[in-house]
């Protein structure tokens, strides 16, 4: 139980500092950062509340992945530290932004580049994790009696989650984080290059997209991925290779102008991947396959078109944010009411 809050304990502060960050990019009239911001937490909380709540999904982490998650918080927090003192005390520091910059192409892929990382949820989701878990049970079981670990709680079904979410999870929080020092000490902050990647309206005190787009992932896990391991990684999917698609094509090939700096080849180009990547995952999705190949390209056509919707409106709330979760949630639905029919 200590562990399990203590854990729980890091996503609340997570959760608690997001609606702060919302406040404080108001009182400082950066409006985008501050909706940004609340969307954050509106998200984010929801998930908590869903997988604490209303999900039979528990634990959210089980012992001792979650003693480990709350080692790894506290490590990087004074590893992160020394590295803050020591940019503090160095002379030659750059400075923290650099506004009026034209973010590049090549900046503008290594901001998609890092949504490929999804890939390794993907192969966690599916393989690597039951192995990884079944070799974590091997271990514990060399533990002495008195520790009470002869293998994890939870269920043999769930490995795969449990690993995901675990990796995910520190990832999570050691972006977050980073991100928290470069808002609130930003001439502290020692990885000042990575604010290359950052628009001009990302540079004060909105969330990075990575952190944006790291939430998006982790609610779609929370909240999906227990009953719909295939949907959360089709969601995934389309944030991550849907958008970085349009966004390379539509700068690299784009002719005819959509709507401001968008195309029609980029919109095109994002709609037909997210299409196939989506449509990929969800024909092994049982409840989906029984019925006939009809369905998951209905339903992967509605994450789609959720794709293109968010994409060619171009909110003000980050589509890093919007596009797993809307998607995963439009596809969630669109199942069900084919299921039902």
């Amino acid at each position: 139980m200590f562990t399990f809050i203590l854990y729980l304990s890091i996503f609340i502060f997570i959760e608690v500092f997001y609606i702060f960050l919302g406040y404080k990019s108001y009182r400082h009239d950066e409006v985008d950062a501050g909706r940004n911001n609340f969307a954050n937490a509106i998200v984010f909380g929801v998930a908590l509340v869903f997988s604490l709540v209303f999900s039979p999904f528990t634990p959210i982490m089980p012992y001792p992945l979650d003693i480990v998650t709350a080692i790894f918080f506290i490590t990087f927090i004074l590893i992160f530290y020394i590295f803050m003192v020591r940019e503090e005390r160095n002379p030659n520091r750059q400075a923290s932004y650099v506004f009026g910059e034209k973010l590049s192409l090549r900046y503008d892929l290594y901001r998609k580049l890092s949504h490929f990382i999804v890939v390794g949820i993907f192969l966690i989701y599916f393989y690597l994790g039951p192995w990884m878990i079944e070799l974590v049970n091997s271990g514990m079981a060399l533990t002495p009696d008195f520790w009470n670990a002869s293998q994890l709680e939870g269920s043999t079904s769930r490995y795969g989650q449990y690993t995901t979410m675990f990796f995910v999870g520190v990832a999570f929080i050691g972006l977050n984080i980073t991100d928290f020092v470069r808002i609130m000490r930003p001439e502290a902050y020692p990885l000042k290059k990575v604010n290359r990647i950052l628009r001009d309206r990302e540079k004060g005190t909105m969330l990075g997209p990575q952190v944006a787009f790291s939430i998006g992932c982790i609610s779609v896990i929370m909240i999906v991925g227990p009953y719909f391991p295939r949907i959360a990684c089709a969601a995934m999917g389309i944030s991550s290779f849907g958008d970085a698609a349009a966004n390379i094509i539509g700068r690299r090939w784009g002719k005819h102008k959509l709507r401001g700096p968008k195309t029609w080849e980029g919109l095109l180009g994002g709609a037909v991947v997210s299409f196939i990547v989506s449509f990929l995952f969800l024909i092994s999705e049982p409840p989906l396959i029984t019925l006939n190949v009809g369905v998951p390209a209905i339903v992967a056509l509605a994450g789609t078109v959720t794709f293109c919707f968010v994409d060619y409106f171009t909110p003000v709330i980050s589509d890093n944010l919007l596009n797993a979760f809307l998607s995963a949630s439009i596809m969630v639905i669109t199942a069900f009411i084919l299921v039902l029919i």
